[in-house]
């Protein structure tokens, strides 16, 4: 998946927060310019995250699993990670959007 892929290399740019309170700092912070979270991730997690990127303005898209967004940065199971950088943001979010 295009999508997946893109996360991976924004994950060794270092143009990536993984983990809630990681992204948490990165949202406050205003340094997050998109946010991904695995449909799997749990309610309050993912009402908690949701919460916090609309106060923020900070765009959210979805993938599959913790397992598949993990598996695509290199890390255990992830329920949440924020891209950092615009330009691997408007492309992450444009590939998963489309479904790839």
């Amino acid at each position: 998946m295009k999508g997946l892929s893109l996360l991976g290399l924004a994950q060794r740019a270092g143009k990536l927060a993984s983990g809630f309170e990681a992204v948490r700092r990165a949202v406050l912070g205003g340094r997050a310019r998109l946010i991904v979270i695995s449909m799997d991730a749990s309610a309050k997690t993912a009402e908690r995250v949701r919460r916090i990127a609309e106060a923020k303005r900070v765009p959210c898209v979805e993938v599959a699993s913790m397992r598949e967004l993990g598996q695509a940065i290199g890390q255990p199971d992830r329920a949440v990670v924020a891209v950092l950088d615009q330009g691997f943001a408007r492309a992450v979010r444009e590939a998963l959007l489309r479904g790839e």
